[in-house]
């Protein structure tokens, strides 16, 4: 997927009811060039850099949990030994590159028996590779935008209203005519006419 796509995927996540979420990036750097570049959407987020101080970081964290931002976007060394509460969606910009990883940042949410989803942005080969990085611990299904919520089941695609104004049409085989014998018209070479001349002689 690329980054145009998940732009898009992530201002769809942050409208679905009760998001409060955690992105994920491998690196600092590319963490701060998607923050230039999210900045243009409505989206209001906060940024957890590396060189940030503890303060800055829990002031982030707090406006997080009073519903000032939705969004705070981390790394795995940022978001080192931080509790974030009420948070109810982690997302990994990145496919992880080891289970031990994936695992850490999915324990940032769904604590104290509260509700929580991880969500990874990417493609049919990000899927199988996910699949395969977390066999035996994880189970990793693809899911779908339906309304406010994610679900498991493709949505059915709505019929167009101008669809369904046209009337049914009902196809049936036409039977088709048998061609009647043409009499033929050349008196060319026939048996028959051959017969008759001999007659007449």
């Amino acid at each position: 997927m690329d980054n145009e796509h998940k732009l898009e995927y992530l201002q769809r996540l942050c409208k679905l009811d009760g998001f409060r979420g955690l992105l994920f990036f491998d690196s600092n750097e590319g963490m701060l060039r998607f923050a230039r570049i999210f900045a243009h959407s409505k989206t209001r987020f906060e940024v957890l850099a590396n060189n940030f101080s503890k303060d800055k970081r829990q002031r982030a964290i707090r406006d997080l949990a009073k519903g000032k931002v939705k969004l705070l976007l981390a790394t795995d060394l940022a978001a080192r030994g931080l509790d974030i509460p009420k948070l109810t969606y982690v997302v990994n910009y990145e496919i992880p590159t080891d289970a031990n990883t994936y695992m850490h940042r999915a324990g940032r949410t769904g604590r104290m028996q509260q509700e929580g989803k991880v969500v990874s942005l990417g493609n049919d080969h990000d899927l199988r590779k996910l699949k395969k990085l977390l066999e035996g611990e994880v189970t990793v299904d693809r899911v779908y935008f339906a309304g406010y919520h994610l679900s498991k089941e493709k949505p059915v695609k709505k019929e167009k209203a101008e669809d369904k104004d046209k009337p049914a049409v009902i196809e049936q085989p036409v039977k088709k005519k048998k061609k009647s014998k043409k009499k033929n018209k050349n008196k060319g070479y026939h048996p028959h006419y051959l017969k008759g001349k001999k007659q007449s002689e």
